[in-house]
């Protein structure tokens, strides 16, 4: 059976105006006075304000007294809907007595089906679900047994459970424990708001004008300080809002491009297998095919191993014959290499003795040569210097006979000079005496 998570302040029955007031800002005044809160929720616990049903002694006016009993009845019957148990048994309806059994019974069921029905119409199952809040708490109000019943029931089964999620809800799966836990949690914070505002009902009862307006003061303040921690919180939403449009923008741009990539994988893996499979089937008729033509080649090469292996012995016998007679031949070729060597060793013992001979032969004439050298140097030295004295009496008889043809020749020339210049002489006083004796013979004549 599914189990709603909605808190059950909407199964409450109307508790008046001031119960009213203070359940509308239930939400808010939780998140905005925590601290307040706190220590109201404190003091209302010290001053018993779960369960009695009484109204403070120090309240003398009726109608403040009945507003006190009014937050007081509804702090009981927020308690006795948390420790309702979700699901009646045998052993429930023992406990707890068919009659309330029963109405606890009709309660969970009008409250599954307000949980799972539409607006319209959960208005007509609210109002039945009023008239079963009011029946289911109508015993343990009056009843402090019903009340103890209810709870020890309700702690026997969140100790079979294993502990459970919640103060009177034990758990029937994960899903179901975290359901129930956050409703408890729900009803818890709605018990303390309901103490929270009787405390605060009971000082506004009991404060003077003064204290009115000094509180009225705080309050305002408070309200201020709330009004601008609402205005950033909706600004911090807005942004966190926004933030998470982005985020959930870049997720799904995320999530598609891994859909695509899965989608691609999947391409790619059912490709991968078609080719595996192709090659597979091809790889398997390449290996028949092979492993028949390789039968084949295997008894074509039995059969020709066989006709190799008779070759090779009919060779091995030849060559070993052909061994044989080439060892023979080898050990004649080396009895005559060995007598060749011994001939050859005596030719040359031979050879050496008439070589030595030679060379003492040669070192006797090469000493001859060498006296013999030395005086044709001798006579070629002396031969060359006999050869020089007469090139150089050549040389001054050449000399002498140039000198001696140039002096004949200057003597000839200055011979001949001489009597030319001896018959001109002659001539010109033969040519003088001549015109004397012309001019001398015409004086005569004269």
């Amino acid at each position: 059976m599914p189990v709603s998570t909605r808190p059950h302040v909407a199964s409450l029955p109307p508790l008046g105006r001031a119960a009213s007031h203070v359940s509308t800002g239930s939400t808010d005044s939780t998140h905005g006075h925590h601290s307040r809160h706190a220590t109201t929720s404190d003091t209302a616990s010290r001053t018993g304000g779960g369960s009695s049903l009484a109204p403070p002694p120090s309240l003398t006016d009726v109608h403040a007294q009945r507003v006190v009993a009014v937050l007081t009845e509804a702090m009981a019957k927020v308690e006795i809907l948390m420790n309702v148990p979700p699901v009646m048994d045998r052993r429930a309806t023992n406990m707890l007595g068919k009659e309330l059994a029963h109405e606890i019974d009709g309660y969970n069921r009008l409250r599954h089906a307000v949980d799972g029905s539409s607006d319209i119409a959960s208005e007509h199952l609210r109002a039945d679900l009023h008239s079963a809040v009011r029946n289911v708490c109508r015993a343990p109000l009056h009843s402090a047994d019903a009340r103890q019943e209810l709870a020890l029931y309700n702690a026997h089964d969140t100790n079979q459970a294993g502990g459970g999620n919640g103060r009177g809800r034990p758990s029937s799966g994960a899903a179901s424990s975290h359901h129930l836990g956050a409703a408890v949690a729900k009803m818890e914070a709605l018990k303390q708001l309901l103490a929270s505002a009787k405390l605060l009902t009971v000082e506004k009862l009991t404060r003077s004008a003064q204290d009115e307006e000094n509180k009225m003061l705080e309050l305002q303040r408070v309200i201020e300080r709330e009004k601008k921690i609402r205005e950033e919180v909706d600004v911090v939403r807005t942004q966190l809002e926004k933030a998470k449009k982005e985020r959930l923008a870049e997720i799904n741009v995320k999530n598609d491009a891994i859909r695509k990539l899965k989608d691609e994988l999947k391409d790619i893996k059912q490709t991968a297998e078609d080719v595996a499979r192709k090659l597979e089937m091809r790889t398997k008729n390449k290996e028949e095919t092979d492993h028949a033509h390789f039968s084949e080649r295997e008894a074509t090469l039995l059969a020709e191993t066989k006709a190799l292996q008779a070759f090779l012995a009919a060779t091995v016998a030849a060559h070993r014959e052909e061994e044989l007679n080439l060892r023979k031949r080898r050990f004649k070729v080396e009895s005559e290499v060995d007598a060749w060597i011994s001939k050859y060793d005596q030719d040359m013992e031979e050879k050496q003795a008439e070589l030595d001979d030679l060379s003492a032969i040669y070192a006797e004439e090469k000493a001859q040569l060498d006296d013999l050298q030395a005086r044709h140097d001798e006579l070629n030295r002396e031969y060359q210097r006999i050869l020089e004295e007469r090139k150089w009496q050549e040389e001054v008889r050449a000399k002498l006979e140039a000198e001696r043809a140039k002096r004949a020749k200057c003597a000839t020339m200055i011979q001949a000079l001489w009597r030319g210049h001896v018959a001109r002489k002659l001539l010109k006083e033969q040519k003088e005496k001549k015109k004397k004796g012309g001019k001398g013979g015409r004086k005569k004549k004269k």
